[in-house]
């Protein structure tokens, strides 16, 4: 059955509540175990995209919990039209977010 990536981006990350019941109670866990199966058969993964305003904090929090993508660009983040839209993993969706100051 087909699946898709769903990019998921996430302000607030490094507030208690951000961190431990959104990021770490939630998106990690469906993540880890490959995503979300539909009634149809396919299947969602999630791709989460830390956003916040201290880099270091949010660089921190992606390589402990190896989440692929980062920023502090909120507006990059709004302005993507591969996040919030469900993407076939066959197309590419574009990596304009990533390690370096939030762009690639």
């Amino acid at each position: 059955m087909a699946s898709s990536v769903l990019r998921i981006a996430m302000n607030g990350i490094t507030g208690r509540m951000g961190y431990r019941q959104h990021l770490l109670r939630s998106i990690l866990p469906i993540r880890d175990a490959g995503g979300v199966e539909l009634p149809d058969g396919s299947r969602v993964q999630v791709e989460p995209i830390l956003v916040g305003r201290n880099e270091a904090k949010i660089r921190q929090i992606a390589e402990q919990h190896g989440v692929e993508h980062w920023t502090t660009d909120a507006d990059a983040v709004i302005a993507d039209p591969s996040v919030g839209e469900p993407q076939s993993k066959l197309s590419a969706a574009k990596p304009i977010l990533g390690h370096s100051k939030g762009t690639e």
